[in-house]
Parts: C-alpha cells; structure tokens; sequence
C-alpha cells in the first residue's frame, strides 16, 4: 500500500505534531507499507528533497513572516508550492490514500483531492478545526469556544498592528472556520490522538466519521538517543517542567513551587513565554537552585528527562494529549500532573504519576513525592508499562494499517 503523508511540519526542526508525523511514516516502513512525507520547511527556497532517517521527505519552503500582511503574502505564495507538489506527487506517483497529519496540510490536501477518487485522512491534534488559533486559549485563559466577538478579539491580540481591522476581518475568518469545518466533514476517517479531543470536537462539528488513535512513540528511537552521551551534564535528581511558561500552562503554580521553603529539589525549566523572566526572578530571591534553557532538541530533552526524579505538569489548560507526557512515559520518569483535558488517558492517579485539581494539591503532591523514593520507583515502573503497551508506534502501526484497509474497502466519503 502506497501512502502519502501530508504535514505543516516534520523534523528535525519542529515541535510534537512533527516528531509524532515522522514515527507514524517510520513506523508504517517498518510494516512493509510505502511511505512519502511532503512538509513545510524553513530551510533553502524552493523544493528540495532528502531521505531523512529513511524517510523519504519533500520539504516546501516557507518563511517566517513577521506581520498579518506578510503572512498572508507567505502563505499564498507556499501554498501554492505545497499545492503544486501535492498534485504532482498524485499524478506521479498515485498513492492509496494520503494522510493529512496537521491544519494546512489538511487544508491543502482537501483542496486537492475533493475532486479526485483517492480517499484522505486527516489526524486532529489539537484544536484548530474550532479554534481560529488552535489553542482554545481567550484573553489568557481557557476558551468556551468560538463568536463572533471572541474572534475579533483573538484576531486583534494575535495581530496588534492591524487590531482596528477586526471588524472588517470578521468575514475572512469564518470563512476559514468553515473551511476547517469541511476538511473534516469530507475526510474518510477523522482521526482524533485522544478521546478527550475526539468528543469535544464532536460536540462543535457532529456527525465526523471518527476515531481515536493516540500518537506513538518510537522504543528504538528514544533508546539509540539515549546511548549517546549528553552534551548537558546536570546532577540529578531534581524536578523538570517542559513548556511555555504561560498562565494557562500553569506558570503560577510553578512560581508556587519555586518559593516554597517545602519544595527542596532543585528545579530544571525548559521553555520560553511572558513569566519566564519573573520565574527567573523568583528563584533567585529564593535561593532556589534553578536552571533555565530556552527550546532544545529531542534528544538532550530526553537526556534532562532520563535524569530527572519527577516531571511536572501543572497546566490548568485543557491538554488534547501531552507529547511530553508520552516522552516521560517512555523514560519512566512519573509526572504530577493536572487532571485536564486528555492528560487522564495517559496518567492514571497513583498507579503511572499523580493527578490533582488544583494548585494547593499540586504543590502538596510534590512535597509528599520528593522523598519517597519507593513510590518513586512504583510510579516510574508503571508509568514505564503504559509507554510501552499503549503508546508504542510498533503496536499502533497494526490499528492504523487496519484503519487504511477499511478506509480503501469503503472508497472515498
């Protein structure tokens, strides 16, 4: 079976949704299928091409853009690259089924194949298909979901320079909402990476031909990583955060910790935001012993969690399933974590990490966790189980492979 992944983004210079994109493409080599990956890239002009790490890519580039105006050049301008090559990888090469793993690529794709036979999926992992910005955040805080005033606002904070267009821009952007909309409706399977996300989807779009497969981690990947020698040395054991230190992904419980005289592991932050600098702050007033780093690569971010005694996860924001969580669950490093969004699918209270509700039980987890080495080891061990049996892209490669087969029996929606 020949299948087309079609993705905004694919590494090495990416986030999750990458990362999750190329296990799935190595994954389905691995299982005998026949695999291409076209993706954005911010590398050279032009198209070029490469096999990375056995992965055939087409990578289209795209350049960041630093205005509404620019972005909207940019986008027409790539767009019509990705579109190009999208068709002539069709034409080409006629794949079985092409599979969109992202919003644009969806976007592209659809756009592409609503007229033609070949049937497309499309993977949903966070929220763009309700959300103008995919984050389901307004004002810095959780959203209740998409009007009319909610997205000129969003529009005006996402774009400041051209906030007095809000009104004019209304029209254009529910145009695209509902062309999001479509992309689902017209899919073969919309495949949602965690129940969570699935049913709130759902309830704003109904009737999707759905289903849940969560994204997958690669054992062997992760374990070759790990036989290199870092290029960080940090002692452990201390306590880990990894994230955009926003309200919304709990930054005020993490300045909770930091000053708790309770708290006496040290404190290891990988990200950046608005309350990065008064984290900063408060650790040095504290005496706490804190280091920071700004975004690093897969690979020593797996090293920091290898050596780490706990993952924290304070995010009060509605998490459709953590690429982080699933990490630490490959380490067996247990997390406490907030009960939010699809992060309960993952983390099961006391049996693979520590669930709480709220910043007071949060902090009360961690001081009650740091020095109980047994529970520790429990947790880990555990948590380690559910990487391995639940998320490992070998064992999910036989639901995807029998998705395709039905999707291929049933022909195109």
């Amino acid at each position: 079976m020949k299948i087309l992944l079609t993705s905004d983004v694919f590494p090495p210079d990416c986030g999750g949704s990458g990362w999750s994109t190329f296990f799935l493409a190595k994954g389905l080599l691995n299982a005998g299928y026949s695999v291409k990956v076209l993706t954005y890239d911010n590398g050279p002009k032009g198209i070029t091409t490469e096999n990375y790490e056995g992965v055939d890519v087409i990578r289209i580039n795209r350049t960041k853009a630093p205005d509404l105006i620019s972005r909207i050049l940019e986008k027409k301008r790539s767009g019509s690259r990705y579109t190009s090559q999208l068709k002539k990888i069709i034409n080409d090469e006629k794949p079985d089924i092409v599979h969109a793993a992202h919003l644009l690529s969806g976007l592209y794709t659809y756009n592409v194949l609503k007229e033609d036979q070949i049937p497309y999926i499309v993977t949903v992992r966070d929220y763009w298909p309700i959300c103008l910005y995919s984050t389901m955040i307004y004002d810095g805080k959780p959203c209740p979901g998409c009007n009319s005033e909610r997205m000129k606002q969003c529009f005006a904070e996402y774009n400041k320079k051209f906030s007095s267009l809000s009104q004019v821009a209304l029209p254009a952007l529910k145009a695209e909402m509902k062309s999001r909309q479509e992309v689902l409706q017209n899919a073969a399977r919309v495949v949602f990476v965690s129940d969570f996300l699935n049913k709130k989807v759902n309830a704003k779009i109904p009737n999707l031909n759905s289903v849940t497969i969560p994204n997958g981690l690669d054992f062997g990947h992760i374990k070759n990583i790990l036989a290199d020698k870092p290029a960080m040395q940090i002692k452990p054991e201390y306590m880990l955060y990894i994230g955009k230190i926003e309200p919304y992904k709990g930054s005020e419980i993490l300045k909770r910790i930091i000053q708790s005289h309770d708290v006496k592991l040290p404190i290891v932050i990988i990200g950046e935001g608005s309350g990065r600098n008064e984290l900063v702050d408060l650790a040095q007033a504290s005496d706490r012993r804190a280091a920071f780093f700004n975004w690093l690569p897969n690979g020593e971010v797996l090293h920091l969690m290898k050596r780490a005694g706990m993952l924290l996860f304070p995010s009060v924001w509605d998490e459709p399933l953590s690429r982080v969580l699933l990490e630490s669950s490959a380490i067996g490093l247990p997390a406490v974590a907030m009960a939010t969004g699809g992060t309960p699918e993952i983390i099961t209270n006391n049996e693979n990490g520590i669930l709480v509700k709220n910043s007071d039980a949060f902090l009360s987890a961690v001081i009650e966790l740091q020095d109980d080495k047994k529970r520790i080891k429990n947790l880990s061990k555990n948590h380690r189980q559910v990487g391995s049996t639940r998320y490992n892209q070998d064992k999910l490669v036989k639901h995807w492979g029998k998705l395709y087969e039905e999707v291929l029996a049933k022909g195109k929606k």
